[in-house]
């Protein structure tokens, strides 16, 4: 199949029992206000079932630096369409596990494991979309309050210069 956006996108293929994974290591920012995960994939499993996670799964996930979850954004499950080719366009509220390990590391993977065999899957335009919130007034001024976006919803944090400006001199009380 051609590749879901522009040149290449990354491809993961079994032929027998394996984990491929995609993974990328971040470093959380400090005051994120709200986070989320997206990307596009294709998902053509050949085995005739989904396994119960995670056998003969397609995954998203968060991790911390030693490998533990920290939260699934994403599985394929028993009973699901077994020839997704879409592009499928797939997100998730990563808010409050980006806000629990604020300053630390974590893990974005992407995971395909074939339990059955022949689970191929391909993801594209991976975005980690995250939203702070002002550390001092002068990021308030000129407009700049207008800036500050939820992104798992789009709206405005806050209604105007002055409210941005009394987040920040109350310290978000």
């Amino acid at each position: 199949m051609p590749p879901i956006n522009g040149q290449f996108d990354a491809i993961g293929t079994q032929y027998g029992t394996s984990v491929t994974k995609l993974q990328q290591t971040i470093n959380v920012p400090n005051g994120i206000f709200s986070a989320s995960l997206t990307w596009n994939d294709r998902v053509r499993n050949f085995a005739g079932q989904f396994g119960p996670n995670p056998d003969q799964a397609w995954r998203g996930l968060i991790l911390d630096t030693t490998g533990a979850l920290l939260q699934e954004v994403f599985s394929t499950n028993p009973g699901d369409t077994l020839l997704q080719v879409g592009p499928n366009s797939r997100s998730g509220d990563i808010t409050a596990v980006l806000q629990d390990y604020a300053g630390q590391t974590v893990v974005v993977s992407f995971e395909t494991q074939a339990t059955f065999y022949y689970l191929t899957t391909a993801v594209d335009d991976i975005k980690l979309l995250v939203s702070t919130l002002p550390a001092d007034m002068d990021e308030c001024k000129d407009q700049g309050w207008s800036t500050f976006v939820n992104v798992n919803t789009g709206k405005e944090i806050f209604k105007n210069q002055g409210d941005c400006v009394s987040f920040v001199a109350t310290k978000g009380k």
